[in-house]
């Protein structure tokens, strides 16, 4: 088993694992600067879609009743499971 992971570590996967990890992250990174300062911006714009920090759905209740108007992270605070 030991020269196993020996010809595992020396056969190079570890680094193109490593290699992989990291672009992945840097990839999510980038997607979500991407949605966070482009496409909601713009989907903002569109008439009446209004603040959308405030849109949310409920995808399953909390413990808490959740008003009308609360504010997501109130409602995460509820314990409800919410689509922002």
């Amino acid at each position: 088993m030991l020269k196993e992971f020996k010809d595992f570590i020396g056969g190079g996967n570890v680094v193109d694992l490593a290699v992989g990890v990291i672009v992945g992250a840097a990839l999510g990174k980038i997607i979500q600067s991407f949605v966070d300062e482009l496409i909601v911006p713009l989907i903002g714009l569109l008439p009446g879609a209004g603040d959308l920090a405030a849109k949310y759905a409920i995808l399953k209740p909390g413990t808490t009743p959740i008003t009308d108007g609360m504010a997501l992270a109130k409602a995460r605070e509820t314990g409800a499971v919410v689509l922002g």
